[in-house]
């Protein structure tokens, strides 16, 4: 089974830009940002994590899994590259699909991608985001009710196998950044009141261990009952929509740059 949905736009693409999306979200969530970064003109690569598969015989989700998920992620970059080599190549996750894209790249010491935009990136998690780490680890096959908003989750209730894959990737992630920066040049978005991600957390993470970053604070509005899910325009508001792409395409022109120096 295909994990990898490619879309190309109408004009003559600029470049390749892959999606992630969250823990226990379905690949669509991502649906306006997809949409939007075809009409400034790339070719989009959606992802969707083991065990969120559109079936009913879903694959069991563990770290291993979705590191496998990102490595097909760029043989299909390296599919679309042999017709088109010169096409630099973009990453966009959010929560979860941010937090296994820096795992894949720390784990690999390399990456396909040479920028990356990441929403609420799952590595500096709240107090009470924590609280599913341990049972996760003792009763991996217990389902508790998912709280993920209807039209975006993947299942009603949620096999802690999820929770105990997330883990271990989160802490894959911090164990290495304890002696090692990012490599990858970023933008880090996160609202201040984010449910799951400490803001404050984020920041200074972000500050410390990212080589090339900036970090973009979201605005709150009134659209938002959950202020984690800041990936769609109706949630984000038309000003946090616009302001988040005009970081992308300023990240993508200073990128451009200093690979000209």
């Amino acid at each position: 089974m295909s994990h990898v949905c490619i879309q190309f736009p109408k004009k003559h693409p600029r470049g390749i830009f892959a999606l992630a999306h969250g823990l226990n979200n379905q690949a669509t969530c991502l649906t306006d940002i997809r949409t939007k970064l075809q009409d400034l003109g790339f070719i989009t690569l959606n992802l969707t994590l083991a065990g969120h598969e559109n079936t009913s015989d879903w694959s069991q989700p563990s770290r291993h899994s979705w590191l496998e998920n990102f490595n097909s992620l760029e043989s299909s970059v390296a599919d679309i590259r042999k017709n088109q080599p010169s096409l630099p190549a973009y990453f966009l996750g959010f929560s979860t699909g941010a937090l296994v894209f820096m795992d894949h790249v720390l784990s690999t010491q390399s990456s396909t991608f040479s920028y990356a935009v990441m929403i609420a990136p799952a590595i500096t998690l709240r107090k009470r985001s924590k609280l599913l780490k341990w049972p996760s680890r003792i009763f991996p096959g217990l389902s508790i009710k998912s709280l993920s908003p209807d039209g975006i989750r993947r299942h009603d209730h949620l096999p802690m196998s999820f929770y105990r894959a997330l883990f271990e990737s989160l802490d894959a992630v911090r164990d290495t950044l304890d002696s090692n920066e990012f490599p990858v040049k970023s933008l880090v978005a996160c609202r201040p009141r984010d449910e799951l991600v400490c803001y404050k957390s984020l920041n200074h993470l972000s500050k410390e261990k990212f080589s090339h970053m900036d970090f973009l604070r979201l605005r709150q509005t009134k659209a938002s009952k959950f202020h984690h899910l800041a990936i769609d325009k109706k949630n984000l508001g038309s000003a946090n929509w616009q302001k988040l792409f005009e970081e992308i395409e300023k990240g993508l022109e200073d990128h451009s740059m200093m690979e000209l120096i």
